[in-house]
């Protein structure tokens, strides 16, 4: 059960509490503005029909050829991928549901900071991170800390595109337009629109897969379920769980 992999008790800012500093937007798939969520990363097979999330999504990004995640990969404690890539992006979720997005150059995790352009520090992170029961994917950082964080490419490709993103506020949620855009004009258009303190690249493309709880889908994948190496997903809170 999905459910499983995470604690029962959970500690998140109220959404009453967001609800002054929340902004409406149509291109927000899911928020904790609407309801306190938790979070977790999991691997597709976890995915059950009985005890399905809310909204799950395409967490980073896999390899066709070597059908595995790329990047730093920790699922619920389990290393996944150890191919550390440059990627400024790191998305960790504790082991109690809570997502946090960092610079890669200054992570803060466990009471510790790491650089995991460093390989050493990367190796850390992971232990810490498997130590803990918590989960970690990298990939591309768009913002942080309110700044883009990529630079505008002459003829880049546009797509439909799908980003994680944190408010100071505590907000976070996920925002994908409706139309194709390049990966520089949705991290400004996600700039003009949310503000958003941290965001991040969220994989679409071949591997978009999008599934609401009433079995809705919401994506376009065009590989084999079995293809699908990490998923994003979020669960709403009642005020027992809360």
């Amino acid at each position: 059960m999905v459910r499983a992999l995470f604690a029962l008790v959970v500690c998140f800012l109220p959404s009453a509490l967001l609800a002054n500093t929340c902004l409406q937007n149509p291109n927000i798939l899911i928020s904790n503005c609407d309801a306190s969520l938790r979070v977790g990363l999991i691997s597709p097979t976890d995915l059950t029909e009985t005890d399905a999330p809310d909204l799950a999504v395409t967490g980073t990004y896999s390899s066709a050829d070597r059908i595995g995640i790329e990047g730093l990969a920790v699922l619920n404690g389990e290393v996944k991928s150890r191919r550390l890539q440059g990627w400024d992006g790191v998305l960790i979720v504790d082991r109690l549901g809570n997502p946090t997005v960092y610079n890669a150059r200054n992570v803060a995790f466990g009471g510790q900071r790491f650089n995991i352009k460093d390989a050493d520090d990367a190796q850390r992170l992971l232990e810490i991170t498997t130590d803990q029961g918590a989960s970690l994917i990298q990939s591309h950082l768009l913002i942080s800390d309110g700044v883009l964080d990529l630079r505008n490419v002459s003829n880049a490709p546009v797509f439909y595109r799908r980003l994680f993103y944190m408010r100071h506020n505590g907000e976070f949620g996920v925002w994908q337009p409706d139309e194709r855009l390049t990966l520089y004009d949705a991290a400004v258009r996600l700039q003009d629109e949310l503000q958003p303190k941290m965001a991040i690249n969220l994989d679409m493309g071949a591997y978009d897969f999008c599934q609401t709880k009433d079995g809705t889908d919401c994506g376009r994948l065009a590989v084999p379920l079995d293809r699908l190496t990490n998923l994003l997903v979020f669960f709403s809170q009642t005020d027992d769980e809360s």
